[in-house]
């Protein structure tokens, strides 16, 4: 009895399991018809991506997400999202894609489709193909002194014609420019705030007020989508640089303020010095969290940092006494490997030309450093002491900017271009870049 019981129990599990194999699966995945973009269809960036498709279900859609996607599936596009309020959809629109930075140019690519219904999500990919657009000099914006607690910022094209200026209140602190948003930041003091301005029109795009007990902003950094601002309060925030909108921020460090700021592979870099005592150090933090990795106690002055994005090295200009110093610091080693020591010189301005030759100016001389050979030599001087200097990598050229004029100066010939005079004191100058498509 206790035999048949068991082979009918087997009987029935295996007509189960036969039935189970056999019953025709009830649920279907969405159908979806993409008409925008073609297949491998190339763009320039920065560029907007049109998607027009087709999407029908026998499900209810609970939401629809569109992106484009590097070959790591990160999204280098903003995510829409959409809610249909039926089984059919058709989508018309057009996702923004910028200049791509280093880290996020990994092809290939493609416009990521999902359909979520209230069972799985279902992924479609098209793959299309993206590349920066070749950069070149847009133009300058030169940033000078009008009179008591006033500034002048005139905008020159790179033919150098004045297209607009305006006036804005203040005394100048420090500035900055963004290539991916197309703006100027500019922080002031009387009154305490940092403006970012529309490089089209030199309308104002968004206003950072400080944070008390100690207002002031004391410099600024930008990268791809970012600006980062060190502030007196003791700590160094960053912003959207779109909107204003703030995403970073370091601890504060107590009684002890922030200056410049450079931004390496993984952390960012500022030197302090102490409110009370004058004593400096630098400080180095995580670049993604803010938080600090590494305090190096230091007694020069830094007058500039400068980070190579893919390394994790800065190269500091700094001063001790009346001596110039040249440092590069390694900051995963914790070390100082190479320094090139100006004697009787001290260091007023510098720039950068490449990841191993920079340019410094010491009062009217002008000075090329050679970072792998740890040289440093004067290669022009000028009738007045230089208050700022930049260099136009895209046309190999040096700025050099004085008190009541700007000259242009082709390298490493050294002839004058273009001269640039002045009705106002100078305080600084800032070269736009962008993007032909």
């Amino acid at each position: 009895m206790v035999t048949y019981i068991l082979k009918i129990i087997t009987f029935l599990i295996v007509m189960s399991l036969l039935y189970s194999c056999t019953k025709e699966k009830t649920y279907n995945e969405p159908v979806i018809e993409i008409y925008s973009p073609n297949l491998e269809q190339e763009y320039l960036l920065p560029n907007s991506i049109n998607i027009n498709c087709n999407i029908e279900h026998n499900k209810p859609i609970e939401y629809v997400r569109l992106s484009v996607d590097n070959k790591n599936m990160i999204s280098i596009s903003q995510q829409l999202f959409l809610s249909p309020s039926s089984n059919y959809l058709t989508i018309d629109t057009n996702l923004t894609i910028k200049i791509l930075s280093n880290e996020a140019m990994q092809p290939p690519y493609f416009v990521h489709i999902v359909v979520g219904d209230l069972i799985e999500d279902n992924h479609y990919y098209r793959e299309i193909v993206l590349h920066n657009g070749q950069k070149s000099l847009k133009g300058y914006f030169l940033i000078t002194n009008q009179g008591v607690n006033m500034l002048n910022i005139r905008y020159y094209n790179s033919l150098f014609q004045t297209e607009y200026n305006f006036e804005a209140v203040g005394n100048y602190n420090a500035s900055g420019i963004s290539t991916n948003s197309s703006s100027l930041f500019v922080s002031s003091s009387t009154p305490d705030r940092t403006i970012a301005y529309n490089s089209v029109d030199g309308n104002i795009s968004w206003t950072k007020n400080p944070q008390l007990p100690y207002p002031r902003f004391n410099n600024i950094a930008v990268d791809n989508n970012r600006v980062y601002i060190s502030t007196e309060i003791g700590r160094i925030i960053g912003l959207d640089n779109r909107d204003g909108t703030q995403v970073f921020s370091t601890p504060v460090l107590p009684d002890s303020v922030p200056n410049n700021i450079c931004l390496t592979k993984d952390y960012l870099v500022s030197d302090f010095t102490v409110r009370n005592s004058n004593s400096k150090f630098w400080t180095v933090f995580y670049k993604q969290t803010g938080y600090k990795y590494r305090v190096v106690d230091t007694n020069f002055e830094t007058v500039d940092l400068y980070a190579n994005i893919n390394e994790n090295r800065v190269i500091a200009f700094c001063n001790t006494n009346s001596n110039g110093r040249i440092i590069t610091y390694d900051i995963t080693n914790n070390n100082i490997e190479e320094t090139i020591i100006i004697d009787n010189i001290s260091i007023d301005n510098s720039c950068k030309i490449d990841n191993n030759n920079y340019l410094f100016s010491s009062n009217n001389f002008l000075f090329h450093a050679d970072i792998y050979n740890k040289t440093s030599i004067k290669i022009a001087s000028a009738d007045d002491n230089i208050i700022d200097l930049k260099f136009n990598y895209i046309n190999n050229q040096i700025i050099l900017v004085y008190s009541s004029k700007v000259e242009i100066l082709s390298y490493p010939q050294l002839t004058i271009v273009k001269t640039i005079n002045s009705n106002y004191l100078m305080e600084e100058i800032e070269l736009l870049y962008g993007y032909n498509k």
